[in-house]
């Protein structure tokens, strides 16, 4: 039980880490920074000169259902990142399938 339990929470923070690897080669405007620090240090967000700030919300991805469709998945979110360049990702709903624990 204990191994399968290391299993899951490998695989979670798999799923995880592809996600955050497109977020750190998300690229904003020359000089744009989407939050700054107050005098108290409390961290704000920031619009950019358009007024803008963007919010990606990626949801019930049930990534362990089939290793081919979390590969396409990862490389769609990839996609969508660059493309979009969101300020802030919310991952929402359900990471992983619950048909994950049968194996």
């Amino acid at each position: 039980m204990c191994d399968l339990i290391k299993m899951q929470t490998l695989f979670k923070l798999a799923c995880l880490a592809a996600v955050g690897e497109a977020i750190q080669k998300t690229r904003r405007p020359e000089g744009h920074q989407s939050w700054y620090k107050d005098h108290k240090g409390d961290i704000k967000l920031k619009l950019t000169s358009e007024n803008e700030f963007r919010i990606m919300q990626l949801t019930d991805l049930h990534f362990g259902e089939d290793v081919k469709r979390d590969e396409d998945t990862i490389l769609m979110i990839k996609d969508l990142i660059r493309k979009e360049e969101p300020d802030f990702l919310a991952i929402t709903g359900d990471l992983v399938s619950g048909q994950m624990y049968n194996f």
